[in-house]
């Protein structure tokens, strides 16, 4: 006899992914987080420079997506190149590279 599992997933804070990789123009950084918690997604070139800010926020726990446009703070096209997303939360950092193409 099968049997049906009626508890929702058990979620954890991180970083899904981003898609595509590499971009261009836009790339989506999916996240998830197990409650609710203010999350910090930027982008910094690979100096270590901060380029952009993609989210900064109270999320409720579950999966949530952003958007990045390839632009920085001050609305400008980056240059082609790889960059690093970075999901920071109260208890979580987590960094993925990607690669924008122009």
């Amino acid at each position: 006899r099968e049997t049906v599992d009626l508890e929702p997933p058990l979620l954890h804070t991180r970083l899904l992914g981003v898609d595509p990789n590499p971009f261009n123009p836009h790339t989506t950084v999916s996240f998830s987080v197990e409650r609710s918690q203010r999350v910090a997604i930027a982008v910094f070139d690979m100096t270590g420079r901060h380029v952009a800010v993609v989210a900064g926020q109270v999320y409720s726990a579950g999966q949530h997506t952003v958007e990045w446009n390839g632009r920085d703070s001050s609305g400008r096209a980056v240059s082609s190149g790889p960059y690093i997303v970075r999901l920071e939360t109260e208890d979580r950092v987590e960094a993925r590279k990607v690669m924008l193409i122009r």
